[in-house]
C-alpha cells in the first residue's frame, strides 16, 4: 500500500476575479474547507428505531488573510468581492503534483471580521477572516 502524506503548508487558494482564476495564496495565512450533511430522522409505526433520510450537504470555507491595501492582494480581492455580492469560483489545492487534492466550487462571501482592529504596542499584522458558503456542488479532482 502506497500512502502519500500531504503537509499542511502545501496548499494554494485561487479566487475568480474578472472571470479569471487568481492565486491569492501569498496573502492567505490559513484556509479551511468543510462539508456537513443535513440528515433528517424519521420514525415509522413498525419500529421504535429512527431511520435517516439524506437531506443534502452544505459546504463552508474560512480564509484568514493578511490585511493589505495593495491592489492585487488577497485582502483587496476579498474586499472587492464584498461589494460585488456575487458567487465566484474558488479552488483549494492541497498538496502538489499527482498526489494533490483539488476542490473547487462556486462560493458566496457571507462574512468578514474584523474589518478594522488595532492593538496598542502590537507588531503583529492585522488579519481578516472571511467566511465563504458553498453555492452548489463541490467538485473533487
Amino acid at each position: 500500500m502506497n500512502v502519500t502524506v500531504i503537509p499542511l503548508n502545501r496548499a494554494t487558494v485561487a479566487l475568480e476575479v474578472d472571470g479569471e482564476l487568481v492565486d491569492i495564496s501569498a496573502g492567505v495565512r490559513a484556509a479551511k474547507l468543510a462539508l456537513a450533511g443535513q440528515p433528517a430522522a424519521y420514525y415509522t409505526l413498525e419500529s421504535a428505531w429512527a431511520r435517516q433520510a439524506d437531506g443534502g450537504t452544505r459546504g463552508a470555507a474560512l480564509l484568514t488573510v493578511v490585511v493589505d491595501s495593495a491592489s492585487g492582494s488577497a485582502c483587496r480581492h476579498l474586499l472587492d468581492w464584498t461589494l460585488a455580492r456575487d458567487a465566484r469560483q474558488v479552488v483549494f489545492t492541497q498538496g502538489e503534483g499527482d498526489s494533490a487534492l483539488v476542490y473547487s466550487g462556486q462560493f458566496r462571501l457571507v462574512g468578514q471580521s474584523p474589518l478594522a482592529e488595532a492593538h496598542a504596542g502590537s507588531g503583529m499584522p492585522a488579519m481578516l477572516r472571511a467566511r465563504l458558503a458553498l453555492d452548489g456542488p463541490l467538485a473533487v479532482a
